[in-house]
């Protein structure tokens, strides 16, 4: 019989143990979160342990939130400006390829027109620089959050009496 399951399954199991000790204690330095009634905060510092999320909220009252009335919880991740100046970036070259091909489309079709070679180099580097900024300047200003799980991905489960395993894949 093939060991290969068994080592599967444990190599698993001490996966998800070591994702739940990480997640014992989260540290937030910037939060927002939707309760189980609907309300919607937002918050700074903030802590979240197996029993509550306890922080500042960005009125500057202290917060102290039941971990189990927590339905979603988002902890910042920064700003998008890196995937937009590519967008921008690749928009740019885009719109420069376009004007270059259109531009020697026409002049394959008269005679006495002519692409200028010299200005090529130049318009592409351009236009790839200008959308890349543009594309910077408008992901700055597009905050980018990332989940925090609550569910433990190990534990026990009082209801039923019996230990559970949630396995998270992310691709």
């Amino acid at each position: 019989m093939s060991k290969l399951p068994v080592v599967l399954a444990a190599v698993l199991i001490l996966a998800a143990a070591s994702q739940v000790t990480a997640e014992d204690t989260v540290t937030l330095d910037r939060f927002r979160l939707l309760m189980t009634n609907g309300t919607r905060l937002e918050g700074n510092d903030g802590v979240l342990t197996a029993e509550r999320l306890e922080g500042t909220s960005d009125d500057g009252l202290s917060l102290s939130v039941p971990r189990q009335e927590i339905r979603a919880l988002d902890r910042h991740a920064g700003t998008k400006s890196g995937k937009y100046a590519l967008i921008g970036a690749g928009l740019g070259f885009g719109s420069a390829l376009l004007g270059y091909l259109l531009a020697e489309a026409e002049a394959s079709s008269d005679p006495y027109k002519e692409v200028n070679k010299d200005m090529i180099a130049p318009v592409f580097i351009g236009f790839t620089a200008g959308g890349a900024l543009i594309g910077l300047a408008v992901g700055a200003s597009s905050q980018k959050w990332e989940r925090v799980p609550l569910k433990p991905a190990l534990g026990f489960d009082p209801q039923t009496g019996q230990a559970k395993l949630v396995v998270r894949i992310a691709i």
